[in-house]
C-alpha cells in the first residue's frame, strides 16, 4: 500500500513538472512582445540623469553626483 502511494505521488509530481515546464517554454518567446503589448519603449542606450540635489533627513544635502557609477532607485512620495 505504501509503495503504491509513493509511486502514485511520483507520477503526479512528474506530470506537474512536465506541464509546468511546457508552460515555461511557451512564455519564453512572449518576453520580446511584452514591451509592444504594454506600449513601453526601451532606451537604445542608457540616459544620464540631470544633476540635482535634495535635502536629507539629517539636515544636510544629498547630491545625485555622490552616487555616480552606482544604481540609484528614486522613489518620490507625496501626501495630498
Amino acid at each position: 500500500m505504501i509503495r503504491r502511494r509513493t509511486w502514485s505521488s511520483f507520477v503526479q509530481v512528474f506530470i506537474m513538472a512536465v506541464l509546468l515546464g511546457g508552460m515555461g517554454s511557451s512564455f519564453a518567446g512572449a518576453e520580446d512582445d511584452i514591451f509592444e503589448t504594454l506600449q513601453v519603449a526601451l532606451f537604445p542606450e542608457p540616459v544620464e540623469a540631470p544633476p540635482f540635489s535634495l535635502p536629507s533627513v539629517e539636515g544636510g544635502e544629498v547630491s545625485l553626483s555622490d552616487y555616480h557609477g552606482s544604481v540609484v532607485f528614486l522613489n518620490f512620495w507625496t501626501t495630498w
